[in-house]
C-alpha cells in the first residue's frame, strides 16, 4: 500500500510541476527618488533574491523590469533607478507608459511609491509625480506610499506622521483622489518591525486575482501568518473535494484515487511556503523524500483510520474518512513548513530528512484528526 501510494503521489507531484508552468506572477512597480531604500525593502520582504537591485546611486535611467521567474520568485518587480528630485515631469512622462501599457508585457498589479524619512522634508517632487498617479483610474486602490528608513524617526512615528498630513494636504490642493490612499513605515532594521505586515496583507488584497495574490503571499517571506492562513484555505478546499470522492464509500484497494486532490493540495502548500526555494531543498528532494515520506504517512494512517482495513476484506473509504484524511495530512504538512519557514527566518538550518520524517507527519496527523 505505501509503494501504490508513494508511485502515485510521484506521479501526480509531476503532473503538478507540468502544470505549474505557465502560471503567471503579479508585478509591483516599486517607485521613488534615488537613494530613499527601495533594496532594503525589497530585500526585507522577498528576500536577497533580487539583490542586483540597487537605489544607492543611479545605475540605470528609467524603469527596468525583474522576472521573477528568473530571480526563482513569483512576484515581478519593475524598479525605477537615476532620477533626481529636479526631474519629477521627465520621471512621470516615463511611468505614466509603465503604468498605463505595463513593461516587457506584465501589467501593473501594485504601486509602493518610497518616501524616506530620512530626508526630513517632503519634495515637490514626490507630491507631484504622486498627484498624476492617482488621476491614472488602472491604479486607483493599488498604489501606497511606503515611508522608508523610519529607524530615524521617533518612537512616536513624528516625521512620518508630519509626512503623512503634509502629502493628504498639498494632493488635496491639486484635487488628487486621496479616499483609497494607504500609508505604511517600513525599515530596513531587523530589530524594527513597524508596518510591513500591514503592507504585505494590503499589497495581496491590492492583486484582485486569486491565482496571482497566492504567488504574492508565496513569494514574500516576512508575513508567515499569511501563509498559515493561505494553507489553511487550500487545506479546506481540498477537504471538500476529497469528501466528494468517498461521498460514494471506495475499497481501502482504491485508495490511490484520493492522491490527485491531496497532492495538489501538498504541492500547493509547499508553494505557499516556497519549500523549493530554499537552499535546502530542491525539487529533486520533494520528490524523493517529502513525497515519499507523504505516502507512507498516507498508508499509515488509513490503516488506522479504516476499520477491517487490517484484513483488507470490506475496508472502504467513506467521505468523512476521505476528508479527515485529507484535513490531518494538509494541516500537518502545513505546519512543518511553518516551523522550517520560521526557523530559516532565525538562521537554523534544517535536516529536511527529519523534517519530513514519515513518524512526524503521522504523528502530527494523529493529533489533527477531526
Amino acid at each position: 500500500m505505501e509503494i501504490a501510494y508513494e508511485e502515485k503521489l510521484k506521479q501526480e507531484w509531476e503532473n503538478y510541476k507540468r502544470n505549474k508552468k505557465n502560471e503567471v506572477f503579479p508585478t509591483i512597480l516599486i517607485a521613488g527618488a534615488s537613494g530613499v531604500g527601495k533594496s532594503s525593502l525589497i530585500n526585507k520582504i522577498f528576500g536577497d533574491r533580487y539583490a542586483a537591485i540597487s537605489d544607492v546611486r543611479p545605475e540605470t535611467q528609467g524603469f527596468h523590469i525583474y522576472h521573477g521567474k528568473k530571480h526563482n520568485c513569483k512576484v515581478n518587480l519593475i524598479d525605477s533607478a537615476g532620477y533626481e528630485t529636479n526631474q519629477a515631469d521627465t520621471y512621470y512622462s516615463a511611468m505614466a507608459r509603465v503604468l498605463r501599457e505595463g513593461l516587457d508585457g506584465k501589467q501593473i498589479h501594485v504601486v509602493w511609491y518610497c518616501i524616506s524619512v530620512a530626508n526630513r522634508r517632503i519634495e515637490d517632487f514626490d507630491v507631484d509625480v504622486l498627484s498624476n498617479i492617482l488621476c491614472e483610474e488602472n491604479i486607483r486602490g493599488r498604489l501606497c506610499i511606503v515611508f522608508t528608513k523610519c529607524d530615524y524617526d521617533s518612537e512616536d512615528s513624528k516625521i512620518a506622521n508630519e509626512f503623512r498630513n503634509v502629502i493628504k494636504a498639498e494632493l488635496s490642493n491639486r484635487n488628487a483622489p486621496t479616499r483609497d490612499l494607504n500609508f505604511y513605515e517600513t525599515s530596513g532594521s531587523c530589530d524594527l518591525e513597524l508596518q510591513i505586515n500591514d503592507l504585505i496583507v494590503w499589497s495581496a488584497n491590492a492583486v484582485d486575482d486569486k491565482d496571482m495574490r497566492r504567488c504574492f503571499i508565496s513569494a514574500q517571506k516576512y508575513n508567515l501568518e499569511m501563509k498559515k492562513k493561505e494553507a489553511a484555505d487550500v487545506v479546506n478546499v481540498a477537504v471538500v473535494a476529497s469528501a466528494g470522492i468517498g461521498a460514494v464509500p471506495i475499497p481501502f484497494s482504491d485508495a490511490p484515487l484520493l492522491t490527485a486532490a491531496q497532492v495538489k493540495m501538498v504541492s500547493s502548500i509547499l508553494d505557499v511556503y516556497e519549500l523549493s526555494n530554499y537552499a535546502s531543498i530542491s525539487e529533486k528532494i520533494i520528490g524523493n523524500i517529502v513525497i515519499s515520506n507523504i505516502g507512507k504517512s498516507i498508508a499509515g494512517s488509513l490503516l488506522k483510520m479504516i476499520p477491517g482495513a487490517g484484513s483488507f476484506l470490506g475496508a472502504l473509504i467513506n467521505g468523512a474518512i476521505a476528508s479527515s484524511l485529507t484535513f490531518a495530512l494538509g494541516t500537518a504538512i502545513s505546519e512543518i513548513c511553518y516551523r522550517f519557514a520560521q526557523n530559516s527566518l532565525d538562521g537554523i538550518v534544517e535536516d529536511v530528512n527529519k523534517l519530513f520524517d514519515s513518524n512526524t507527519i503521522m504523528a502530527l496527523m494523529e493529533s489533527y484528526k477531526k
